[in-house]
């Protein structure tokens, strides 16, 4: 499937990359923001509305890294994005950024990065984080999540971000019952950021 862009372009994982998805996920996540990615996978194998998106990067036909995020209507919900240790800060995430905005132009994209505190060890990584989503047009929602202690702020990209969002959108994805009660659970750490 590939983009308008003609460097960069997102595939299913399959077999062959799921090794690599796998790697890179337990390097560039901490353990405390990671769902098991068998049951990731799980989710993604049995999805009968495709609502769930599990895709390798590859740029210039070379494996870059990988994106897990859910579709709904009208709102994507990016859990991970995660290039290649040996190809951060060479601009990989931003194209993958770009073409996830023009893949869903109609739609707000909301993802969670780390709190900036300075009261954090990594202060200065997690503010860089900020200021790369910020130049890629993304903005506070307002909101936090918080996840096993630790808040993850909300940003946004083409709207406005209301908890209830994430209820709809987890219901359009998992079907009324098993998605009413994560959404719940979701909506309920969800709070207004201070």
């Amino acid at each position: 499937m590939d983009s308008t862009n003609s460097q960069i372009y997102f595939v299913e994982v399959g077999k062959p990359d799921y090794k690599k998805a796998k790697e890179l996920y337990r390097k560039a996540f901490p353990k405390h923001e990671r769902v098991p990615l068998v049951i990731l996978s799980w989710f993604f194998r049995k999805r009968t509305n495709k609502r769930a998106a599990f895709y390798s990067i590859y740029y210039k036909n070379s494996w870059a890294g990988f994106i897990y995020l859910w579709v709904g209507d009208d709102l994507v919900y990016v859990h991970y994005l995660a290039i290649d240790e040996t190809l951060r800060s060479k601009g990989y995430g931003g194209m993958a950024l770009e073409e996830i905005k023009e893949r869903y132009a109609n739609q707000r994209i909301v993802l969670g990065i780390e709190e900036v505190d300075k009261e954090v060890a990594n202060f200065e990584q997690r503010r860089k984080r900020r200021d790369f989503y910020k130049r890629h047009g993304f903005v506070s929602s307002g909101y936090r999540r918080t996840q096993k202690s630790v808040s993850m702020e909300l940003l946004v990209h083409g709207g406005t971000f209301q908890p209830s969002d994430l209820l709809k959108l987890i219901t359009e994805c998992m079907g009324k019952c098993k998605g009413y009660f994560l959404g719940r659970m979701l909506e309920n750490s969800i709070s207004k950021k201070e």
